[in-house]
């Protein structure tokens, strides 16, 4: 995809970048980049007092507390038409090289990153032309326990719990 070398887009005076997932992980470690580049932020998760902490911690940055699995969340829907509007934005979708292929025990977690990579695909090709850069994330497996994540008491039991 084009401008992926290149890094995130430059900082306007009244930038601001949507970070999902910033409770943790590496949507906490963009956010924090992102806000080192001097972006205002909106930072999601399910974790709002994660996110809250966040929040406090790098100053100028609005909490939304929302579960993206939920169908009534469609983040890309109430952010991309101001950014075609202005001709410009950046949507970087996180994926995983899970989404690749298929991993066993593991169908709905490796559709959801094909999901992630094709959707981001194709907003690529729609966008073309609009000065809108949009990019997958496609990162290899993370050791990280999925009962951490998702606050589970079983902390990682699971053959499986290694993937994100």
């Amino acid at each position: 995809m084009e401008g992926c070398a290149d890094g995130p887009p430059e900082a306007r005076p009244a930038g601001v970048a949507l970070v999902t997932g910033a409770s943790s992980g590496i949507g906490d470690a963009l956010a924090r980049e992102l806000r080192s580049r001097g972006y205002g932020l909106i930072v999601a998760a399910r974790r709002e007092d994660r996110l809250q902490k966040l929040a406090d911690e790098l100053g100028e940055t609005h909490v939304i507390a929302c579960d993206l699995a939920d169908p009534d969340v469609a983040l890309t829907s109430a952010f991309l038409p101001s950014m075609v509007r202005r001709g410009s934005g950046a949507i970087l979708n996180v994926a995983s090289t899970a989404g690749l292929g298929s991993l066993p025990n593991s169908a709905g977690y490796s559709a959801a990153k094909h999901h992630s990579r094709a959707f981001s695909e194709s907003l690529h090709h729609e966008l073309r032309g609009q000065g809108i850069a949009v990019t997958a994330l496609s990162r290899p497996r993370l050791h990280r326990p999925l009962g951490e994540r998702r606050g589970s008491s079983d902390r990682g039991s699971h053959p499986q719990a290694a993937l994100d």
